[in-house]
């Protein structure tokens, strides 16, 4: 936000995405004025966090398709609880790395080795669930820490 004598207020709303960067400067008021400020100040925190928890959260939970840790945790895990969870951990995002061709083959040693992986309760029996779409059919397979894994399953096709 900017406040000047002369510029009065002008609240910049400035959105990076990718390697673009998008400014979009909204004058507020010609003049200095509580309002003015109050309103630049205060409606675009409050609109943050209103679209964080309405839009965002919501979506970054629906993301949530694979998770890795304790064999106990893991089948009787519920979504909502996921984050008090600590000795699960989130690997959505490092399995899409290692697809290839559109399929994940993934080896029968420990998946603690993996990439991204670590191991989140050292000395238990571990487990992967993945929850996965393939033509357009749910699917969502659990397999022990030592086993292989490759999906699609012929038996999906």
């Amino acid at each position: 936000m900017i406040i000047g004598i002369p510029t009065g207020v002008t609240l910049k709303l400035k959105i990076n995405r990718a390697n673009q960067t998008f400014l979009f400067p909204i004058m507020l008021s010609e003049e200095l004025l509580p309002s003015a400020i109050f309103y630049g100040t205060a409606a675009p925190i409050l609109g943050y966090f209103v679209l964080k928890k309405l839009y965002i959260d919501p979506y970054h939970e629906k993301q949530k398709e694979a998770v890795y840790g304790s064999t106990e945790n893991i089948s009787n895990l519920n979504p909502d609880q996921f984050d008090s969870q600590l000795d699960i951990l989130d690997v959505t995002v490092q399995l899409q790395c290692l697809v290839k061709d559109s399929s994940l083959i993934l080896p029968n040693r420990s998946k603690s080795n993996l990439q991204g992986f670590y191991d989140p309760c050292l000395g238990e029996d571990k487990q992967l669930r993945i929850d996965y779409h393939f033509r357009n059919i749910a699917h969502s397979i659990t397999i022990a820490d030592n086993e292989m894994l490759r999906i699609p399953r012929i038996t999906d096709h």
